[in-house]
């Protein structure tokens, strides 16, 4: 099975000349509206709101209509600000400012309507009007520009806050405009006021239909009262068809338009010469047929009305990932081996008694087993009496003294281990702040539509989810969480991703899988904007081909990917047990929802409680934010990192413990630009300081291409003996990280 949802995108070029031509296209047509008999100033403020390029092309659009019109002098205040408002900016600092915008609009504007009144003799009257002119149009412009810089940023439409109060006045402005085009019996700005009121009842409930209702009624009646008595029953038909909210769309658009019909005939809105109501029915009809037509394209992620749900998934999700993490945590633990104090050793010689031709009479006495519970205890040199039978005194008190010694040691080995306990105390401590951490609140836009519409596809196919949750992070990206039972979950990641995709429409792909015993954890996202290339090189001490170095590399499910190699102590088979322990503990935190610092310093507790002896790794990590690019390396023990960064090489390098090796392991970590094409080497202890050099012109000497990432890495182990001056050899291991730009036309196949 194969999908492909991601279309072709229009070049640079291409979308400059249409941006161009449809701000022409809008000053032609916004320069013939009105709001309340007057030229509108809908014009100007958009001037003043778009960029520079698109503001000239609007003024352009504005002349050539009015020039071909004759209406030149009439619109003569309109085209001046326009221009005025060009030049003005076109010399300023950051023109593109809100706050700025909205100022030189208002004062372009003042100015314009105040030259030309004094040339045509008119400046006292019209003085006032003017500077209440200036004043609308400036903040228009500002509402325009904030919007604008809402759409370029975060590309969505937030209607919370100072984004909706902003995004409210530009749409009633636009209503306005629109509704003085009117011809006939359709109203364009009736007929955009119905399909948005429509949409707003049906996927934002009541408030969403009273409030765009009204919204459009008042920007109706800017424009003319005719057009405002056509839309005046707007608010009451939204707020009605509200109720039938998330049902299907042609019963929210019948019951809409049976609504406006009843209310019109009963309200008794007089028809007159220009027949309001008939006006209105039509263009309400014509409206619910826009919306009927456009509705199925709707989606919240370009939408961000109320809380998307997040009142009812949030909890959820927060409890799910607490539950998860608790899960993971109590997995490790009793994985782990617990520190057992063994019974108490009796003393009893067998290497003295077993070859006596008196044992079986010895045995047989209580006397015996006393005389050897004494020898155990004592200090002394003395011999029991009731052992004065004994033919091997000598041999019984070497014996004695040889097992007191022994658990002396026996006791400073639980000494220890006691406090490898006093150690797992402090890993309360950790769990709480792990439980802690996991539920902070994050960027995350709630999207209870597509949670439910996820969890519905899956049942459909034979799947039963624990839950889902699904929202948009900070980059607008759509990201799930699903949690699966453990003995329900498929065995593929693929077979969710392509249901999902397949309901969705949108391309998704696993970015993360954890199990925390009784649960699986998928985490799906669309593809983010960057990819992290990984390669591996590595080269054993010993002929025993085995490393002692492990790496691993894996995604959160959040935008981030991990890049973590470790070193065990030694070489062989012991250090690679060592590294792959902490390698594993690791991931299993991080991929339960704990943050890194928290997680090395669980790592570094529990191998400190695992073994009585001597057992350490380092942790060298690499952790980039592949939605915004960005490198957080995170150090413990762990050699330099050389980064390749804007033409330039940086050695990171930091003083920590490894893990393992002390109880209070607190690891460097620092973050670092990191863009696209940029590489990042690491390595284990086997490459030394003298091939820095070697490895920094490697990384600088491309001749303008970058060098292949595997076969760079390949190179730098295979040169790691030569720099080498030590006799003894050490485990060689490189792991190299080159950030890429996302092909976004890329497609998945997968059954």
């Amino acid at each position: 099975m194969s999908f492909k949802h991601h279309k072709p995108r229009l070049s640079e070029p291409a979308v400059t000349a249409l941006s161009l031509l449809l701000s022409a296209a809008a000053g032609a047509v916004l320069s013939g509206s009105t709001i309340a008999g007057t030229a509108s100033f809908a014009g100007i403020a958009a001037a003043g709101a778009v960029s520079l390029p698109s503001s000239a092309a609007i003024f352009t659009g504005a002349l050539v209509r009015s020039t071909i019109s004759g209406t030149v002098g009439r619109n003569a205040v309109m085209l001046s600000s326009m221009l005025l408002v060009f030049v003005v900016r076109l010399f300023m600092d950051q023109p593109d400012k809100p706050e700025r915008s909205g100022i030189v609009t208002g004062a372009s504007v003042a100015v314009s309507g105040i030259a030309v009144s004094a040339l045509i003799g008119e400046l006292p009257y019209k003085l006032p009007f003017y500077l209440f002119y200036g004043a609308v149009s400036g903040f228009a412009a500002y509402a325009g520009a904030v919007s604008l810089q809402c759409l370029r940023r975060q590309r969505l439409l937030r209607l919370t806050g100072l984004y909706g109060a902003c995004f409210g006045a530009v749409y009633t402005l636009a209503v306005a405009s629109l509704c003085s085009l009117r011809t006939g019996f359709a109203d364009p700005g009736i007929i955009a006021g119905t399909a948005v009121t429509l949409a707003g009842a049906h996927f934002c409930s009541r408030h969403g239909g009273a409030v765009c209702g009204t919204l459009t009624a008042c920007g109706a009646f800017l424009a003319s009262p005719e057009s405002g008595l056509s839309a005046a029953l707007l608010p009451a038909a939204g707020l009605l068809a509200g109720c039938l909210h998330r049902r299907r769309i042609s019963l929210s658009a019948g019951a809409f338009v049976l609504v406006s019909f009843a209310l019109t005939i009963l309200s008794g809105i007089p028809q007159g010469r220009d027949g309001n109501g008939l006006t209105g029915l039509v263009s309400i009809a014509i409206g619910t047929a826009v919306f009927i037509a456009a509705a199925p394209c709707y989606s919240d992620k370009w939408v961000a009305a109320g809380d998307g749900g997040a009142a009812e998934l949030r909890p959820g999700l927060e409890h799910s990932r607490a539950m998860f993490l608790a899960d993971s945590i109590g997995g490790i633990m009793s994985g782990d081996e617990e520190v057992k104090e063994g019974a108490a050793e009796q003393f009893c010689p067998e290497e003295v008694c077993g070859s006596c031709w008196r044992q079986p009479v010895c045995r047989s006495t209580e006397d015996t087993a006393k005389g050897f519970a004494l020898l155990a205890e004592q200090t002394g040199d003395g011999f029991p009496q009731e052992l004065d039978r004994c033919v091997r005194r000598e041999s019984i008190l070497r014996a004695a003294g040889e097992y007191r010694c022994r658990r002396a040691s026996d006791r400073l080995t639980a000494l220890g281990a006691s406090g490898c306990r006093a150690v797992l105390a402090e890993q309360l401590r950790f769990t709480e702040e792990l439980l802690r951490r996991s539920g902070t609140q994050e960027d995350i836009r709630f999207s209870l539509p597509v949670s439910r519409m996820i969890e519905e596809k899956l049942r459909r196919h034979g799947i039963e989810a624990d839950s889902v949750y699904a929202g948009y992070n900070s980059c607008n990206r759509l990201t799930a969480e699903i949690y699966l039972p453990d003995d329900g979950a498929p065995d593929r990641s693929a077979r969710i991703c392509d249901l999902v995709t397949d309901g969705l429409g949108v391309f998704m792909e696993c970015s993360g899988r954890a199990a925390s015993g009784r649960q699986l954890r998928l985490s799906l996202g669309e593809r983010p904007q960057y990819t992290a290339e990984i390669c591996v090189a590595s080269r054993c001490a010993d002929a025993s081909g085995v490393c002692g170095d492990t790496t691993v590399s894996f995604g959160d499910g959040k935008g981030r990917y991990y890049a973590v190699l470790s070193d065990g102590m030694g070489t062989g088979s012991g250090a690679a047990v060592r590294s792959g322990e902490a390698v594993r503990l690791f991931r299993e935190l991080v991929g339960g929802g704990a943050d890194t610092a928290p997680a090395i310093r669980l790592v570094n507790s529990l191998m400190l409680a695992g073994s009585s002896e001597e057992s350490f790794a380092t942790l060298d990590i690499a952790c980039l934010d592949l939605d915004h690019g960005g490198l957080r390396m995170i150090k413990a023990g762990a050699a330099a990192t050389l980064l390749c960064h804007g033409g330039s090489v940086m050695k990171i390098a930091a003083t920590s413990f490894p893990v393992g090796i002390y109880h209070e392991a607190e690891p460097f970590a620092a973050e670092y630009e990191f863009a696209e094409g940029d590489t990042a080497v690491m390595f284990s202890d086997g490459v030394t300081e003298n091939e820095y050099l070697f490895i920094k012109e490697l990384l600088l000497n491309t001749g303008g291409k970058p060098q292949p990432l595997s076969r760079l890495v390949e190179e730098i182990c295979a040169k790691a003996e030569v720099f080498n001056p030590a006799a003894r050899r050490d485990d060689v291991t490189v792991m190299g990280i080159r950030l890429s730009r996302t092909s976004r036309s890329a497609g998945r196949s997968g059954a």
